[in-house]
């Protein structure tokens, strides 16, 4: 029995100021391009879908469109088997051949080794592949292949927006807009997330994940605990030769201009960023950590950040 592909929800969607999200090609064309990938044979999305719900035949693949950025596309898609058994994933596409898609495919890459290291913090990536886009039988134009992959889907979470004020938000309608308060608790669970995704052994880090642009997933406040978990959902890069010193100052470092203010990855209250460090890493470290970032900044190699002072440098890693 053919499986039923259904694409739902291709309107256009839009930035959190207001302006259309161009697109490359029409989603009508990755829908009937997908479908035929799935006739014919799918090195992918079906294998995934069965990776996870099991030997029975799988009867209905929808898709549901639920978040884009200029990079990527997001699609729920739900599973349904010959049992009548439903299951949720993440459909991640690329936006455009050549350097887009490669970005994509190399994120899927660095989300395996994240997930690796902390499976419950970060979305299960399952199989990937590319899809070639189909051209209008008019149309003269060669092959487009785009990187598309399965992953997951992480039930209660949606993705994290800033808002004008530089609190976070639950970027799906209805907005649940965070507190000051609760702005800085995630961005401490931030810190610790990317610290356990931190191998200072082999001095490897995650690149700093872009807040604002569908790289992280945050639960509703109420449904886990006080303060909502978070989840990585994009991992755009891996960065290597990075000692403590170095992973504290790209923390530290970490900013973006979000209309007229700037949003800072750490927490404006440096006891917050602390608390999340010693909580994965245990003081011990967390002081060797500090007094290796402290001297760095001493000596003029790194520059002074407000978000990790040397003043409170000096209290938590005394000479």
């Amino acid at each position: 029995m053919p499986v039923r592909v259904r694409f739902e929800n291709l309107r256009p969607l839009y930035d959190y100021w207001g302006n259309e999200i161009r697109r490359h090609f029409q989603l009508e064309t990755l829908a009937a391009s997908t479908d035929a990938l799935i006739r014919q044979q799918d090195p992918f999305i079906l294998p995934s879908v069965r990776r996870l719900m099991g030997a029975a035949p799988i009867t209905h693949l929808r898709f549901s469109l639920v978040q884009e950025s200029y990079h990527q596309l997001v699609f729920k898609l739900t599973a349904t088997n010959a049992n009548k058994t439903e299951g949720a994933f993440a459909f991640i596409v690329a936006k455009k051949e050549g350097e887009t898609s490669a970005i994509t495919e190399i994120s899927h890459k660095n989300l395996r080794v994240a997930h690796g290291r902390a499976p419950e913090d970060v979305v299960q990536p399952l199989e990937g592949g590319r899809i070639m886009l189909l051209a209008s039988r008019r149309a003269r134009q060669r092959p487009r292949f785009i990187y598309a992959y399965v992953a997951q889907w992480s039930e209660g979470f949606r993705e994290l927006g800033v808002d004008r004020s530089l609190r976070f938000f639950v970027n799906v309608v209805p907005h649940q807009l965070f507190s000051d308060k609760q702005t800085e608790q995630l961005k401490g669970r931030l810190v610790a997330l990317l610290t356990k995704l931190y191998d200072p052994v082999k001095r490897e880090c995650m690149e700093v994940p872009q807040i604002a642009s569908g790289d992280v997933l945050v639960g509703r406040a109420g449904k886990s605990g006080p303060v909502p978990r978070v989840k990585l959902f994009t991992c755009r890069r891996l960065v290597r030769n990075v000692a403590p010193a170095r992973f504290l100052h790209n923390l530290a470092a970490a900013e973006w201009e979000w209309g007229s203010g700037v949003v800072r990855l750490l927490p404006s209250d440096p006891e917050i960023t602390w608390a999340a460090l010693t909580q994965v890493i245990g003081v011990d470290a967390a002081r060797q950590w500090a007094t290796s970032y402290r001297g760095a900044v001493v000596s003029g190699r790194y520059p002074e950040r407000p978000t990790l002072p040397i003043s409170f440098l000096e209290r938590v890693s005394p000479r």
